[in-house]
């Protein structure tokens, strides 16, 4: 599910064609994405691989899951919690 959100914030900031590295990357390019971001971005991609196709000698562990999870609840934080936070405060007072 992360994966998945991952790739729906991409589309929503304008990256719709490529895998979702290249939509990530191109992210960057455009300033989006700090590098952290970008690279844990990655991490994201990668064990979301793991998570949708069976292999017995991998698996996401529950660390794993967390770890995406707290990052995800970052990454929207800064793409859309954070900008919308500061529109509001420049918004005249009435």
């Amino acid at each position: 599910m992360a994966r998945r959100t991952l790739e729906a914030v991409a589309d929503d900031n304008g990256e719709q064609t490529g895998v979702l590295a290249q939509r990530l990357k191109r992210m960057s390019e455009r300033g989006l994405l700090h590098k952290t971001l970008s690279d844990w971005g990655s991490e994201v991609r990668l064990i979301g691989n793991v998570g949708a196709h069976f292999d017995p000698m991998q698996d996401v562990s529950k660390a794993d899951a967390q770890q995406l999870v707290n990052f995800m609840g970052e990454l929207l934080r800064y793409l859309y919690v954070l900008p919308a936070q500061l529109q509001a405060r420049r918004q005249p007072k009435p």
